[in-house]
């Protein structure tokens, strides 16, 4: 499994953090009478991790996105990486939708992200 490239931080900026609680691990169906029910579907819940690399260069752009494009293969796969809040290794994947946005700072650029890990 690829790992985070060395040269570029991940996603340690405080200011674009952020990270969800699991979500999807129960299926709810609705009954003609009395309260909906509840069952599991996973013991294993995906969490949704927002993150932000402040000011990179041009050329740790074009590191992070050939990381992207060819070990990735276009965010197909998961890579390890350390989490920024406590330093656990885990496993992540890019979104589907919106895999990562780029917007200038200056003569340098951010990069923006929504991943997926499973506790």
């Amino acid at each position: 499994m690829p790992n985070w490239p060395a040269g570029i931080p991940f996603f340690a900026s405080r200011e674009g953090y952020r990270r969800s609680g699991p979500s999807g691990t129960f299926l709810e169906s609705q009954f003609s009478i009395g309260p909906p029910k509840r069952r599991p579907l996973s013991s294993i819940a995906p969490r949704i991790f927002q993150g932000r690399i402040n000011n990179i260069s041009l050329a740790q752009l074009a590191t992070f996105e050939q990381f992207f494009e060819v070990d990735l293969v276009n965010g197909l796969h998961p890579f390890e990486a350390s989490d920024p809040l406590n330093s656990v290794i885990r496993t992540y994947r890019f979104q589907v939708e919106t895999p990562y946005r780029v917007a200038p700072q200056g003569l340098r650029v951010s990069v923006e992200a929504d991943l997926v890990f499973y506790v």
